[in-house]
């Protein structure tokens, strides 16, 4: 779904998307790797200032996943509540120093492009999911979870002697 930056009105625009939503699903899709068994987003446009949109993202989106830890199978849940702020590209030409490169200032760091003057909201639901979402996937029991894995650990020692390249250290001494 495209939004006309121009077209934004003066006290804004809200949209609201969930599964049914065909670019949503996608874009959260996109964002946490899988396909989305629960979706619910809310992208509020707030008014432009010179060309600079934010846009504060509130989503929830739940899928089927894997633990990492303990492999049982769960519907991990990812949920974000953040203000993303957009410039057109090109925006940065008057702040070039030929010499010295570009500077940017640290609110700088944190803002996102748009071309031919249209933000793609798909493109704005898939960054919030996917700053939200965890470098690793775990249980939400974590006693549970630490159970199941030392389970797994003590399972797997019982059955190897260990890494064959370690055999020949069995026999050292002190």
């Amino acid at each position: 779904m495209r939004v006309r930056v121009e077209a934004i009105p003066a006290a804004g625009k809200t949209v609201v998307a969930g599964l049914e939503d065909g670019w949503a699903r996608e874009a959260a899709a996109a964002a946490v790797d899988a396909e989305p068994e629960a979706l619910e987003a809310r992208l509020r446009i707030l008014p432009v200032k010179k060309g600079r949109v934010t846009i504060e993202v509130t989503a929830r989106a739940a899928h089927p996943a894997t633990c990492d830890r303990c492999g049982e199978p769960l519907s991990h849940v990812v949920e974000t509540e953040v203000a993303l702020t957009y410039l057109p590209t090109g925006e940065d030409a008057g702040r070039r120093d030929d010499d010295e490169g570009v500077e940017l200032a640290e609110d700088d760091l944190d803002l996102g492009w748009y071309e031919d003057g249209s933000l793609v909201l798909a493109d704005v639901l898939t960054e919030a999911l996917a700053l939200a979402t965890p470098s690793r996937t775990v249980c939400e029991d974590t006693a549970g979870c630490d159970a199941r894995t030392e389970s797994l650990l003590a399972e797997a020692k019982r059955d190897s002697g260990g890494h064959p390249a370690f055999a020949a250290l069995k026999n050292l001494q002190n």
